[in-house]
């Protein structure tokens, strides 16, 4: 394995991972398609690069209406099961195009404003009846491009129409209208209904009534790290695993009529989603370091020949970019998941498996352990999840011969390398935005009434109490004259230091007709003076919805602990943490890399070779299903 270079620097100090062949962030990109890792790897795609105005504008357009690349309109997506934590549904755009690829119209209107925001245009959100969607400005005017349903109107002029010029001549823009996008008018909305949606748009001084105030996250990365005896395979294939959020659970009991057994596109092509694998399974013997690498708060527990012998415990963390997903079961009277990740281990003695869940709390797995091997279903363990922690605890007489981890995701077919017939160019990419090895860590405050750890003993609170929010959510509310202000404090788990860091937090709106209230976040790295990170007006529309503040900072050592304090003169309703963890001390390299596809219904394959940034292979007619897989061999004791 040939080490892998990145093009931009990073500190590199010693420590727990020194020279651990590891690969960080690896992730191979094909010509035909735009570099999902990021916003901005989106937008530098030559798919978009160099583009600007209309021209841009378009391109966004056109690429994400397709139907061999797009999005599609689909159910809403939220994660509840595995981020209990966060309030609403699925938000994050980095999410729904990697791991979904399907969204309901407002999660693609907050797609499009991430999308626009980060190719530096003006954007905004606005409500119309039964719908949600976003407005792009340039040339001094507002325009809008519905990716969700599939249209743009020119007016007589020449410029594609804003939302009020729609709203004022909805019939003959929309209905009569030659100059508008193709296709344009979709089985569940023709455009006479299309027309009366826009004419009974409320407006306002020129502009839509019901303008969003700003909210954006950019809290998920597609960063992880494959260890020595670790696999991740990204997949287009659907091998029936889906997540099937509680809301879906009772229009599916009600019948609805666009429920097809799975999550599947309304109408022609009818995309589905795609399965991939996390699969790790590390040597335990004594010739073999894949254990010692792999494990965090390891204490006591041996290597033998014969693998693992106690007394001791670890701690072995999982992290992913794509959700865990499993075989839903909602017969019943509720969600049930199976067939979805399991571990298969070969024990005896004292052995005890325990699974973290998301609040913190540690689930027994039940293991026979004895002495032969065993595979058990930890499906509902890790429904929606993209990160766990696994604790093995062996007594002292206890022996492990073997130990496998294999779980389903869910992975977008559409952020997956189009292979087309002829040759496939690819390029394989690392480690993290900053040129670093890092994993990312995220930690979430509990604002729920319900919360076991109370929100007053997870934050420091100046002039400022709990109070109740919406449902059973609470909220830190100003107390007195002057602004609240909450300081959250996130270490590291043990052994581990931050490189970076990112931080979203959430605030209400100001009230109407009143002067712009303000909110700053400023963050303290090791105990030392806060420093500023963001700061904002808070907006204050008619909604009454929430505003976000957010920002990252690299660090200039890598620290254990960070602490973010959020000063507002509205209430603050939520706090999301994401800490890289360095280990730019490891040694990144290559993945083994192997692509396969089907060509009709007979499998291909082609081995990347060892050594090349950038290489290509050769397709025969209508190649589909694309695989590929990324290995990381065992580490042998002679390594060193």
């Amino acid at each position: 394995m040939k080490p892998l270079e990145s093009t931009e620097p990073g500190t590199k100090p010693q420590g727990a991972h020194a020279g651990v062949p590891m690969s960080f962030s690896a992730r191979v990109v094909g010509d035909k398609r735009p570099d999902f890792y990021s916003f901005k790897t989106i937008v530098e795609s030559p798919q978009f690069k160099g583009k600007a105005g209309e021209e841009l504008a378009l391109a966004f357009y056109k690429y994400f209406t397709s139907t061999n690349d797009g999005t599609y309109h689909g159910w809403s997506i939220d994660e509840w099961e595995g981020r209990p934590q966060v309030r609403g549904r699925l938000a994050d755009p980095l999410k729904m195009l990697n791991a979904y690829g399907w969204m309901i119209c407002g999660q693609h209107s907050h797609f499009l404003y991430s999308l626009y925001r980060a190719a530096g245009m003006s954007a905004r959100q606005y409500g119309a009846p039964g719908h949600c969607l976003c407005e792009v400005n340039y040339d001094n005017r507002w325009h809008v491009f519905d990716v969700d349903m599939w249209t743009w109107f020119r007016t007589p002029e020449g410029h594609i129409a804003s939302a009020d010029e729609l709203s004022q001549n909805a019939f003959d823009l929309i209905v009569t209208n030659q100059n508008k996008a193709n296709p344009c008018n979709l089985p569940d909305r023709d455009l006479p209904g299309y027309a009366d949606m826009y004419a009974h748009l409320a407006t306002r001084d020129g502009q839509p009534a019901e303008v969003w105030p700003h909210w954006e996250t950019r809290a998920h990365t597609m960063d992880f790290a494959l260890r020595p005896g670790e696999t991740l395979i990204r997949s287009q294939r659907n091998e029936g695993r889906f997540p099937l959020p509680p809301i879906w659970w009772k229009a599916i009991k009600e019948g609805h009529p666009e429920w097809k057994g799975e999550p599947r596109e309304r109408y022609a092509p009818f995309r589905t989603y795609g399965n991939g694998r996390w699969i790790y399974e590390p040597n335990l013997t004594s010739g073999y370091r894949d254990f010692a690498v792999g494990v965090r708060e390891r204490h006591g527990i041996g290597q033998t020949e014969a693998g693992l012998a106690g007394a001791g415990q670890c701690v072995i963390p999982f992290v992913s970019p794509y959700p865990f997903v499993s075989k839903p079961d909602y017969s019943g009277d509720r969600v049930g998941y199976r067939d979805g990740s399991w571990i298969t281990v070969r024990a005896s003695g004292d052995v005890t498996i325990e699974i973290r869940d998301p609040l913190g709390n540690w689930t027994p797995v039940p293991v026979a352990a004895n002495g032969k091997e065993e595979k058990i279903d930890i499906s509902p363990l890790l429904e929606a999840r993209y990160h766990f922690d696994l604790r093995l605890t062996l007594g002292a007489n206890a022996r492990v011969s073997k130990f496998r981890f294999e779980g389903y995701l869910l992975t977008a077919p559409m952020s997956l390398p189009r292979l087309d017939e002829g040759v496939n160019v690819m390029t394989l990419k690392g480690k993290d935005k900053y040129g670093l090895a890092t994993v990312p860590c995220e930690i979430l405050p509990d604002f729920r009434t319900t919360a076991a750890v109370p929100l007053d003993r997870q934050a420091a609170i100046r002039n400022g109490e709990l109070r109740p929010g919406a449902e059973t959510w609470q909220v830190i509310a100003p107390k007195g004259k002057g602004p609240v202000q909450a300081t959250f404090t996130f270490d590291a788990p043990a052994g581990e230091k931050f490189a970076w860091f990112y931080a979203l937090a959430t605030v209400t709106e100001g009230p109407i007709h009143e002067p712009q209230r303000q909110a700053k976040v400023e963050w303290s790295f090791d105990g030392g003076d806060f420093q500023p990170l963001t700061a904002a007006a808070i907006d204050h529309t008619a909604l009454q919805w929430d505003c976000s503040l957010d920002n990252e900072q690299i660090l200039d050592r890598p620290g254990r602990t960070v602490s973010i304090r959020v000063t507002s003169d509205t209430p603050i309703r939520g706090m999301e943490f994401v800490g890289h963890l360095d280990m730019d001390a490891a040694l990144s390299v290559r993945p083994e890399i192997t692509h396969r596809w089907l060509e009709g219904g007979t499998e291909h394959q082609f081995v990347a070779p060892p050594a090349a940034d950038r290489y290509w292979f050769r397709c025969g007619p209508n190649p589909t299903g694309h695989v590929i897989e990324m290995s990381v061999p065992s580490l042998h004791t002679s390594h060193d």
